[in-house]
């Protein structure tokens, strides 16, 4: 069975994100000490994951719709995902004493391999003309977006409280 892009998409991002959520410091895999940032570093860059996990929550939303803004977002979470993911295996950033487990490296590397499937696949979408400026309605949309906005806010203290130490 030979999967579409415009299926193949939606779905790699779908997984990164749940591999990211994993990810989470505090979490089952993420035990590396980042004590040593200060504490705008930390709150900025969880608060910048953050966005582009919720934002690709979106973007999976909005491809299954259909609509060719989903296949642009997948471009751009998925490019942020594959930068994130190289800053942190070539150990550029974040920095830490505490090296990456084996398990934590896994999970990178799949986040990077999934993140290149979904700017090349939401790329070919999008160059083939399969897609259109769909039309998502604010009022049914709009109660997810808060959702995922209150999701988001918890996501970023949760985090940032657990690397802080507090």
């Amino acid at each position: 069975m030979k999967l579409r892009a415009n299926t193949v998409a939606p779905l790699s991002l779908l997984i990164t994100f749940f591999l990211l959520v994993l990810l989470i410091p505090g979490g089952p895999i993420e035990n590396r000490d980042f004590s040593h940032l200060s504490p705008t570093v930390v709150w900025l860059f969880n608060g910048l994951i953050t966005l582009v996990g919720m934002g690709s929550l979106v973007a999976v939303y909005l491809m299954v719709a259909g609509s060719r803004f989903g296949y642009v977002l997948g471009i751009t979470s998925g490019s942020t995902f594959v930068l994130l993911s190289l800053l942190d295996i070539l150990q550029i950033f974040p920095k830490s004493p505490t090296p990456m487990s084996p398990l934590l490296l896994g999970f990178e590397v799949a986040i990077l391999i999934l993140s290149v499937v979904v700017v090349v696949s939401s790329y070919r979408v999008l160059t083939s003309g399969t897609v259109e400026g769909v039309k998502v309605p604010l009022k049914r949309t709009l109660p997810y977006v808060l959702l995922l906005t209150v999701l988001g806010i918890l996501a970023v203290i949760w985090a940032s409280l657990a690397i802080l130490g507090k």
